[in-house]
């Protein structure tokens, strides 16, 4: 490969790595108070399917 610049080592960024980690922390507790909501909407919604509910764009059309 020509190049102007020498290659460099690769190298692994624990500073990013650490970041991530930290973006991730914070997303997860901003959308703790939601868990519970989504939780009960997936109940609900489970609960619909069970009872055979259907919707009409369920239907296949012929």
């Amino acid at each position: 490969m020509d190049t102007v610049t020498p290659p460099t080592p690769t190298h692994t960024a624990p500073e990013m790595s650490v970041l991530g980690w930290i973006i991730a922390a914070g997303i997860a507790l901003v959308l703790l108070p939601v868990w519970p909501l989504l939780a009960i909407m997936w109940i609900i919604g489970k609960q619909g399917k069970d009872k055979g509910e259907k919707h009409p764009e369920d239907e296949i059309p012929i």
